[in-house]
Formats: C-alpha cells, structure tokens, sequence
C-alpha cells in the first residue's frame, strides 16, 4: 500500500505504520458491524487527543458509520446529551473524561461501550481489537453520504449537529493542502483538539504520508522540546499558546530550543497583536498563517499567508485583523439582504460557495435552506472586503444590535471597552428597551483592585463611538459565561439582562 512502511502516528514512544493503521481500522470496522452498526448509523467518539481515536474514527468510515467526534473539554452532561440527541449506538472513549454512572442512565441505547484502557468491568479497546476479523469488505463509497456530525459551540443555545459528506470533509483536506503547501511525509505535531481545526489538519497531511506527532501536553516548554527532539514541521496552536511558546523561547538564552525544522505555523480564533507578530517572526521566521472557517462550512474559508503576514511585519498592519484572502476552494461574496453584492469597504454579510458546506442539520434537514437562500451559503459574519480582495470580520449577523433606528456592532463596542485599564473582560448584547427598542448593554468583568465605575466606562465609550453606540447599561461580573471553546455564551447574558 502507498506509504505502507511510514511512520502514520508517534504517541508516548509507539510508533504505528501506515499499514499497521489500515489493519487496525479493518479490526474497528469489523468489531462495530459485529455490534449491529450499519451504514449510516452513529459512533460517538469521547477522548483527548490519542492515536486510538484516529484508527476508531477512519475505522467507523470504513464499515460506512457516520463519526460523532466529542469534545473531551465539554462537560460531561453536554456530551452526553449530544450522544443520546445524534442517537449514537456506539461509544468509544477514554474512561478518565466520561462518567460511566451518568453515561449508562442518560444513554442506554448505546449498544456498546468500548474504553481506550481499563474501566469498570467493559472490554478495553485493545482486547475488543484482538477479537475482530483482519478484514473489512470493500465497498463503494459515494462522496455525498454523511460521514461525520459537528456539534456547534452552542453560543446561542443548544448545540445543534452539523452533518458533513464525504465529499465535505475532502474538499476541507484540500483547501488545507492548497493553503498550507503541504509537502509529502510533513511531521505534524497535534496540539490543538481533533475535534477541531488540528484535526482538519490531520485529515489533509494523512493521504500525503505525513507523520502525527499526538501530544498530550499544552505547555509551552513541553511543546518546544517536542519540535526540537522530533524535527517538527507543522503546528497549530491557539494565539494564546503562541505567547506562551514565545515567552518561554526567550526566557533564557541558553535554554533555546532549536526550531529550525518548523515550517508552518498555524493559528485561528483571533489575530495577534502588532508586537507579538513582530516577536514571532523574529523567533520562528516567517512562517505564521491564519485561517477562518466555522463548523457549517469546515475549512478554509479565507487564509492569511505567510507573505501576508511578512507584509503586516513591515508595517501595514492593518492586515492583522484581516481574516485574509479566500482560499482556492471557497468563492466568498459579502452580501446585502437582497442577495446583491456590496461595493468593496461597506458591511454585508459573509457568503460563501464551496464543496466543503454542510449537507443538513441532524434531524432538521429544512433548517439547513435558511443559509442557503439566494444560491450562496450565509455564515451569519458581518464583513468587509477591500480592494485588495482581504476580508474583515465586524461582528455576527445575531449580535448586531439594532438601536433607534441605528446598527450597533457589538465587536466594535468590546473593542473600545478592552482599552479601558479598569476593563478585564467585556460581552456587549442587545436588550429590549420601550424608547430604543434594544439598548446597548456591557457585561465587564473588571481587573483586580480597579474600580466599578458605571459613568467612566460610559463616557469612555462615547467618546470614541458617540452617544449611540455607547451602552446605555453596565452591569458587572465576576467573569463572562463561556463554552469549553472559550466563546461567550450571550443568549445566557441576554437572558440575565432581561430578568435583572
């Protein structure tokens, strides 16, 4: 087979070949059409990053089951909501982030229960394993069948499920290859959940014979020594962990690591500060790139180079809080409501065409036709694209704030907010007003021993925003409600605003 004798994964000092991955996912799909797993039935997936969960995920796409990848990170009685909502027949997972007791009473239709390692009195994954035939009949796949359901960050709800093909998840593979200059047998080192964007990732460099590299550790010193032992050519971390590797990088001359491996960095969620860019590219040369994307549409929607960022580098920084150009397998169009496009700097909505789009929403397949009305699929992101063809983001659709008449972008108004020295943290929403119709109110979470100073923040709004933008309420917290994503939950905030 292509690659058979390559290095497909590293964890923990086990090295497993190309072809010792293929035998093991051959095991995974017999021992789950043993189970009664047919086409198109549901497996959930609960674990941290682990070389297991990748052979029981390309295994369950082998038998034709579609894949329910859980964020380890959630709490436990979201997961298991998501496994008994998707109608999940299997589970396999590691027993340290699941609970057996809450698991078995919420969801006792799982079928089977298979742990990564010893747990309670169930079969552990390796013995399930040595009990399964070696092969796995061939069958013909078509590229619009379901192969996986997304959960979404549940920022304004309940999380919904988000089913992607086949064809979805390649198309995905490809616009990383495309934006990231994949070259054949890269070391990937994974960080980042593969749940998430790292897994993208995983997915894209595997048919080029790369190499994971699983990691259990985020911390920075443990990363470096990892890029510096192994020879690693590829990582994604959050900004946040860019700091971190930057800081421990230069914390001590003699205790540098030497990254020259390092090719590609890769980072999403927000952008960096001007001087944190600066530091990077002076500690891992110019290898930075940004991505934008969003569960309905997996990834790339647009990419900010290396070379754009070598640009931002040299001073037009303007570009850092560009989410960057569209990518080579995504067509973006920033929209009005009457589905014409806007003249290059003015807000619309960002609208997108590609392979890589949702097929439904699991179990509500008409909700899917709301986005995508006029032929294009809508991410629900106020934006920009200037002349150069660079989208910004302003805010989402949801969020935006409609006030005497005027449009108010909450993104605009945490922005002015994050300046304030009193300010730690900052959500801005809408809330119902007689005279206004929605008000403009801040929830902000003040820095150790600063001041709770209603009419400071107040005036320090309007005098970068006008009155209009400028909450018309502060009401303080101890911290934000956020999801296991880091993303603030303000249909809570909405609500606590409403009954105050």
């Amino acid at each position: 087979m292509r690659h058979g004798a390559s290095p497909h994964t590293v964890q923990d000092g086990v090295t497993v070949s190309y072809m010792e991955f293929a035998q093991l996912t051959h095991r995974v799909a017999c021992g789950l059409r043993a189970a009664g797993v047919a086409e198109g039935d549901r497996v959930a997936i609960w674990s941290r990053n682990d070389m297991r969960m990748l052979q029981a995920i390309y295994g369950a796409w082998r038998c034709g089951a579609v894949v329910v990848p859980l964020n380890a990170r959630n709490a436990a009685e979201e997961n298991v909501d998501l496994i008994r909502r998707f109608g999940c027949k299997v589970l396999l997972a590691q027993p340290d982030v699941v609970g057996l007791a809450e698991l078995t009473r919420a969801a006792p239709e799982l079928g089977l229960i298979v742990p990564f390692d010893a747990w309670s009195d169930l079969q552990p994954y390796a013995a399930w394993l040595e009990k399964q035939e070696a092969h796995f009949p061939d069958r013909y796949f078509s590229a619009e069948e379901p192969a996986a359901i997304f959960a979404t960050s549940g920022t304004t709800g309940l999380p919904k499920g988000v089913v992607h093909t086949h064809a979805g998840l390649a198309s995905m593979s490809m616009g990383y290859r495309n934006v990231l200059d994949i070259s054949a047998g890269v070391r990937h080192l994974v960080v980042g959940g593969m749940t998430h964007v790292a897994g993208g990732i995983v997915y894209a460099t595997t048919g080029l014979g790369a190499t994971q590299y699983i990691s259990h550790s985020t911390r920075a010193s443990d990363i470096l020594d990892r890029i510096e032992r192994d020879h690693i050519d590829m990582l994604f971390v959050p900004p946040t962990l860019i700091y971190a590797l930057l800081d421990e990088q230069l914390s001590s001359p003699s205790s540098r690591r030497d990254l020259s491996s390092l090719k590609t960095l890769i980072y999403a969620g927000s952008s960096i500060s001007p001087a944190r860019l600066q530091q990077a590219i002076e500690v891992f040369g110019n290898i930075l790139v940004n991505v934008y994307s969003q569960t309905e549409v997996l990834y790339p929607i647009t990419s900010l180079s290396k070379a754009d960022h070598a640009r931002i580098a040299t001073g037009e920084e303007k570009l850092l809080r560009s989410a960057g150009k569209p990518t080579r397998t995504c067509i973006v169009g920033i929209l009005d409501d009457q589905m014409q496009h806007v003249p290059v700097g003015e807000r619309g909505e960002i609208c997108t065409r590609s392979l890589s789009g949702m097929l439904s929403f699991f179990n509500s397949p008409g909700a899917v036709h709301e986005l995508r009305s006029g032929g294009w699929h809508h991410t629900g992101d106020i934006g920009v694209m200037d002349e150069e063809g660079f989208v910004y983001i302003v805010d989402r659709k949801k969020d935006m704030i409609v006030s005497g008449g005027f449009n108010v972008y909450p993104a605009e108004v945490e922005t002015v907010l994050s300046r304030h020295a009193d300010v730690a943290d900052s959500a801005v929403v809408g809330l119902p007003d007689e005279k206004w119709g929605e008000r403009v109110a801040a929830f902000v979470v003040a820095r150790p021993g600063m001041a709770r100073d209603d009419a400071t923040l107040i005036e320090h709004c309007r005098s970068a925003l006008g009155s209009v933008k400028a909450p018309k309420e502060i009401i303080w917290r101890d911290e934000l409600p956020r999801n296991s994503a880091g993303k603030v939950l303000k249909h809570i905030l909405r609500k606590e605003g409403q009954t105050a």
